[in-house]
């Protein structure tokens, strides 16, 4: 099992393994940010059989820190030709 962390059987009794692959990600046709479309390639991963539910989401949170994406502010460095109004700084 190639880049999955080792994880005991009682961690991914609820789980199923997604096996890795290649695949086409981005777009040249759509939104400009999307752009250059690419191949990327992922390890296999597990993942949960059901969505996680906003209790646990809660629980992780606070043992951990975690910040979502939606809570740190962007850097226009990070969206090259974004118009300015679509950058919250």
């Amino acid at each position: 099992m190639h880049g999955v962390l080792s994880l005991a059987r009682d961690e991914t009794a609820d789980m199923v393994l997604v096996p890795g692959g290649t695949f086409r990600m981005g777009s040249d046709q759509h939104y400009p940010e999307e752009a250059p479309a690419h191949l990327v390639t992922v390890d296999e991963f597990w993942i949960d059989r059901t969505p996680v539910t906003n209790r646990q989401f809660k629980q992780f949170v606070r043992a951990t820190g975690h910040k979502t994406f939606a809570e740190i502010l962007p850097d226009p460095k990070n969206y090259p030709g974004a118009l300015p109004d679509m950058i919250f700084t």
